[in-house]
């Protein structure tokens, strides 16, 4: 299994603490999910497949972003597990 890393951060260097992150993955059809101020995300159980990662932010107090940042990635199965190696 593999580790993946996002690390990001809204273009407000002034007050960075009063910015705060939600993320969800299109594909899993769940709601947002709230990361606080933390700017990075770990995933260590994707299955292989396509995704398409999104990224909203705000300050302190206000509504969240309309446009968010989109990153798609695939994760390819390994090949020792391809009908070809066995």
């Amino acid at each position: 299994d593999y580790t993946y890393r996002f690390e990001f951060a809204a273009l407000d260097y002034t007050q960075q603490e009063s910015i705060q992150y939600r993320y969800r993955l299109k594909q899993s059809g769940k709601d947002w999910i709230y990361l606080g101020n933390l700017g990075s995300l770990v995933f260590d159980q994707l299955q292989p497949g396509s995704y398409q990662l999104e990224i909203q932010y705000r300050r302190l107090n206000e509504n969240w972003q309309e446009n968010s940042l989109e990153h798609s990635f695939v994760i390819h199965r390994p090949f020792w597990k391809s009908w070809w190696f066995y």
